[in-house]
């Protein structure tokens, strides 16, 4: 505990090891939170002192016209001002949240069920009966009145204003693990040490893991269910049929019920259940006010999950849990395979869009379709020439020679992916299709939740890479 201390202290990498079962986790919690709470009451103190130093001794551009000491005086003052207002903004936010969460803790102990006494005249005969006694009535003129716990909630939530912490003003504990079970083991570990009652934990999982809407969580794919859920999303702006759970008011909720106590993965999902909230988005609302995120390997290693999080690792710890795991974790999750018969597949989907939306389309877009369509072609050749089923390994160079396609520019072609939302519209078009029940060939299948395209365009980013960083 003691090296991992002065690791984070010195700012260094460190390297540790020890036998299953000899408290590591509860070593690497204590140690990181005592740095992150020594450390943040010094980094205020820093700030104030801090100053632009280009105003210390600025020239003096002509000898008629020097800059009155006065001036110069004023304009520090000015900075130093500025700066104690920023930090005392900044400290009343964190009061504010604290206050909060404190308050909302008091009214889920006061909100706690208690056991029922039986009086003694009360048999189990005469309890049977109360099943039957109506609730107690309020006419359409009386106004049911609120419990002192509600008239508290109501006040915790009367404003629409919402606290924002800058990412420098709030550090973070990163913990990266393989396995969402991992992740709650982590977190229960935390539950036992002395920063449980004020820890504020954020636990973040996939949609497939937290999502509790029951039309959304029942679809068995993943990727069905990212769908499924954007789908809604933009139903919500269209008007239409959306997601009920997904509600600004309720994820601020969730976003304090979250940070209230330290809580695993299950049990946020209880709390969205319960709330009718979305613990998906409810977590990431937490994130920016959390001083742990327990989050998996694909979270943090995944460039485009890392940036839509809003992950910055500087200035912040990263603990990586099992990390002889790292390496097999990111060929996994930067491995790309396509068979021939989703190229086929692919093949006579972009046809027939290019055929729909030939007379309409761009010189520039025609023109990267056109070349789309020349690589699904080589690669389809390069798969169907040889008969045999040896397996072989080239590398990228190589590869590109012998499928004839390494006169392309990739970086332009993703570009276009990025820009355009092919992959998307495409997507789009072939379920048109389908619904308004145009007759379809074989190689013109319907993979909606699995877009052919996609894994296409993932395939040619990694063409992009150096020679030495891959093999097909």
């Amino acid at each position: 505990m003691r090296e991992m201390y002065r690791t984070l202290d010195d700012g260094c990498v460190g390297i540790f090891e020890s036998p299953t079962g000899t408290g590591k986790s509860l070593s690497i919690i204590c140690s990181a939170m005592k740095w992150l709470r020594d450390t943040s009451s010094r980094l205020e103190t820093e700030r104030l002192k801090i100053l632009p130093s280009s105003h210390e001794e600025k020239p003096i551009d002509s000898p008629k016209k020097p800059i009155p000491d006065w001036l110069v005086a004023a304009h520090k003052k000015k900075v130093q001002d500025d700066a104690q207002a920023k930090l005392v903004e900044m400290q009343k936010k964190k009061a504010k949240l604290t206050d909060r969460l404190s308050t909302l803790r008091a009214i889920v102990e006061e909100e706690k069920p208690r056991p029922v006494k039986k009086h003694k005249a009360e048999s189990d005969s005469e309890e049977e009966w109360n099943e039957y006694l109506v609730d107690e009535y309020f006419s359409d003129d009386d106004e049911k009145p609120k419990s002192d716990i509600e008239k508290l909630k109501a006040k915790l939530y009367d404003s629409d204003e919402d606290e924002e912490f800058p990412e420098e003003e709030m550090r973070k504990i990163y913990y990266c693990s393989r396995t969402h079970t991992q992740l709650t083991q982590f977190v229960n570990e935390i539950k036992r040490t002395a920063f449980a009652h004020d820890a504020r934990v954020v636990a973040l999982a996939s949609r497939q893991v937290m999502c509790t809407n029951p039309i959304v969580s029942s679809l068995k794919s993943a990727q069905r269910i990212n769908d499924k859920c954007l789908d809604m999303q933009k139903n919500k702006e269209k008007g239409e049929s959306e997601c009920t759970y997904y509600n600004d008011l309720l994820l601020k909720q969730f976003s304090d019920f979250q940070l209230m106590k330290v809580q695993d993965i299950e049990e946020l999902t209880g709390i969205g259940k319960k709330t009718h909230s979305c613990p998906y988005y409810g977590s990431r609302k937490s994130f920016p006010k959390a001083e742990i995120v327990a989050l998996p390997y694909n979270s943090l290693l995944h460039g485009p999950t890392r940036e839509s999080l809003g992950i910055k690792l500087k200035g912040n710890i990263l603990i990586v849990d099992e990390a002889h795991n790292l390496i097999d974790a990111i060929n996994n999750m930067y491995t790309v395979e396509l068979s021939l018969f989703q190229l086929e597949m692919c093949l006579g989907q972009i046809t027939r869009y290019r055929d729909k939306y030939n007379d309409r389309l761009k010189a520039n877009n025609l023109r990267y379709v056109q070349q789309v369509i020349f690589i699904i072609t080589s690669l389809i050749a390069c798969l169907t020439k040889s008969k045999s089923t040896k397996s072989e390994i080239m590398s990228i160079n190589s590869f590109l020679h012998v499928t004839k396609i390494d006169n392309l520019n990739f970086f332009k072609i993703e570009k276009y992916f990025k820009k355009s939302e092919i992959v998307r519209k495409l997507n789009g078009f072939v379920e048109k299709m389908t619904q308004d029940q145009v007759e379809i060939s074989d190689e013109f299948q319907v993979e909606k939740h699995r877009p052919v395209l996609g894994i296409l365009e993932s395939l040619l980013l990694g063409l992009t890479n150096n020679d030495d960083d891959g093999r097909m």
